[in-house]
């Protein structure tokens, strides 16, 4: 019975610490959670991966609404837009519940900032264009020996916007820098589309096999 006793024993030590050690990294998690203007934000941090969620009411079901992500270095400014129902639609007065959930592959100590804004405001829109930037963006490239290199531009912009263009810039270093360039344009006043724009474009350019590759966003309409 002894060693019966001992490996019960065992068993209960090894599931206390265990529990322990479960709760220890919970408790330890960043969690975060902002109200703005009736809006909730919740955040939360486990295996390198933020998870957040915003949550609330539209003032009826014919609004609309879109996230807009800046990432910098160490912060997250996270924005919900809110667009109103154009002309003269007509729609249940009843308000809408929303859940928006993704995710961020981002560092335990990032920072957050929150925001709800009127998408109907001409400034605020204005205001988007400064904060889109190449990390919108992402390139797939492969190097194909004497052909040089296939790749392929893919990114997300808010509803509204679109890319109009794109060209080749190359900085004739060694190793080469390529830039590829692409022209925004901002949303026109009678859009009412609610649909991130999905941009894929592809090309080929002659450079060496340790050329360089990023995106630039030039003459933003």
């Amino acid at each position: 019975m002894k060693p019966l006793r001992f490996l019960l024993f065992l068993f209960i030590i090894i599931g206390a610490v265990a529990g322990a050690y479960l709760l220890y990294a919970q408790l330890s998690s960043p969690n975060i959670r902002i109200v703005e203007n009736g809006y909730v934000f919740n955040a939360s941090y486990s295996n390198n991966i933020w998870n957040y969620s915003i949550s609330g009411e539209l003032p009826n079901p014919c609004y609309t609404y879109y996230v807009n992500e800046n990432i910098n270095s160490n912060t997250a400014d996270i924005t919900f837009v809110v667009n109103k129902p154009g002309g003269e639609t007509i729609c249940t007065e009843v308000v809408e519940p929303i859940t928006y959930t993704s995710t961020l592959n981002y560092s335990k100590d990032a920072k957050f900032n929150f925001k709800v804004v009127d998408g109907n405001n001409d400034s605020i829109n204005n205001n988007y264009l400064d904060n889109l930037n190449e990390n919108l963006f992402t390139i797939e490239k492969e190097y194909i020996d004497e052909t040089g290199w296939a790749y392929a531009v893919n990114g997300t912009l808010p509803p509204c916007y679109s890319v109009v263009n794109s060209e080749q810039e190359i900085l004739e270093s060694y190793p080469e820098q390529i830039y590829i360039v692409l022209t925004i344009k901002k949303p026109e006043k009678s859009c009412s589309e609610d649909s991130p724009f999905e941009y894929n474009d592809s090309g080929m350019v002659q450079a060496s096999p340790d050329a360089t590759f990023r995106v630039k966003l030039n003459n933003i309409l």
